[in-house]
């Protein structure tokens, strides 16, 4: 409605014939003000999907960027700078972009998946005993998270190929992927103040994950122990919190 008043708008103003109404109340160069319906504000993510659908592309924001602390977490390969050999088990994240469903000898469908990630490309090869498992996860614009093995369909094309067994929302990848979370004593490791610490955050953080406790020893040496009585979330506040207090390379996740 506000277009087609605009393209009105300007084809009367361009006219070489005055308007014998311009000027009146409601009216601009002799045209009704249209009046626009009430409706809810978009949300950010709404705007970001309708932009992309509109000029083929994000203008205003990443949709991943709330993700870019999982991302970085949880993420084994640089899809920006690809290693000489892949992981054995790769895990990586971001948004779907096309999803190219085929069928095999048997009639069985699978799927070429594109993804964008939060820096680089990836294409996924999904094979039917997965694509029939995650089939709700394979939607265009969905953001997930992938775990998969190597492909040996190579080119020499330098983005990120392989084949995808695994797929969840990546919103759910914090809690699927975190198994333990390791804190690393520095020398000397009887600071009972940092112990104290620990045990304090852990108690007011408490979830299902280990944590692990490495101790460097006078002679550098690490060892490793188990708070088996001990369970703590991995919420990004909780592992922020650890890292203020031992730092940035003492904490860490084990998926």
């Amino acid at each position: 409605t506000a277009i087609k008043f605009g393209q009105k708008y300007m084809e009367e103003k361009n006219s070489s014939q005055a308007s014998l109404f311009g000027g009146g109340e409601g009216l601009t160069e002799g045209i009704p003000v249209p009046v626009l319906p009430s409706v809810n504000e978009w949300s950010p993510e709404d705007c970001l999907t309708r932009e992309k659908d509109l000029i083929g592309f994000y203008l205003s924001g990443d949709p991943l960027e709330q993700f870019y602390d999982d991302l970085k977490e949880f993420s084994n390969v640089d899809m920006l700078d690809l290693p000489n050999k892949l992981p054995e088990k790769i895990k990586i994240g971001g948004i779907i972009t096309n999803v190219n469903q085929r069928f095999d000898k048997k009639n069985r469908p699978w799927a070429i998946v594109s993804m964008d990630g939060m820096q680089g490309k990836a294409e996924i090869f999904v094979f039917n005993e997965s694509f029939e498992k995650c089939r709700g996860q394979l939607v265009l614009d969905s953001k997930v998270f992938i775990i998969g093995s190597p492909s040996n369909r190579t080119d020499d094309s330098d983005k990120l190929k392989f084949i995808g067994t695994d797929f969840f929302p990546l919103d759910q990848a914090r809690q699927k992927m975190s198994r333990a979370i390791n804190v690393r004593f520095p020398h000397p490791s009887t600071n009972e103040s940092l112990i104290e610490e620990l045990k304090n955050l852990a108690e007011t953080h408490k979830g299902r994950c280990y944590i692990v406790i490495h101790l460097i020893t006078s002679k550098g040496n690490s060892q490793r122990v188990r708070a088996s009585r001990m369970r703590v979330t991995s919420s990004k506040d909780f592992i922020k919190k650890l890292r203020s207090t031992f730092g940035d390379s003492n904490v860490w996740i084990s998926t």
